[in-house]
């Protein structure tokens, strides 16, 4: 556990390792960091780690792709929406004019 911390310490700051190994709260040496270094950077590009990385991914593209689906779909419906409505308030206006004229509406009853 020690070493995943003084890795992710090292990796957070950017920073050399003996900054890390002199660190007082850590009290660890400069070689010691480096090793820890060394085993996790080597731990998170093992197969296993980056075949889960691979997963993750992927179900994070799946999620983007049917969310763009998603928003694609909703975009359309408000399409088709909007004109059903625009039709709907043209026939009324024709039904108002038609009244209005006392003659017949032009769509049937």
């Amino acid at each position: 556990m020690i070493q995943v911390l003084c890795a992710l310490h090292f990796f957070e700051h950017g920073s050399y390792q003996k900054s890390v190994g002199s660190d007082s709260s850590l009290g660890i040496s400069q070689t010691s960091v480096a090793n820890a270094i060394e085993e996790v950077t080597r731990g998170i590009h093992s197969d296993a780690v980056l075949r889960k990385w691979e997963d993750l991914n992927a179900i994070s593209m799946w999620c983007h792709d049917n969310d763009l689906l998603i928003n694609e779909t909703k975009a359309k419906a408000m399409r088709i929406t909007d004109r059903v409505i625009s039709k709907s308030r043209l026939s009324a206006l024709v039904m108002v004019d038609a009244f209005r004229d006392n003659q017949q509406p032009l769509c049937a009853q």
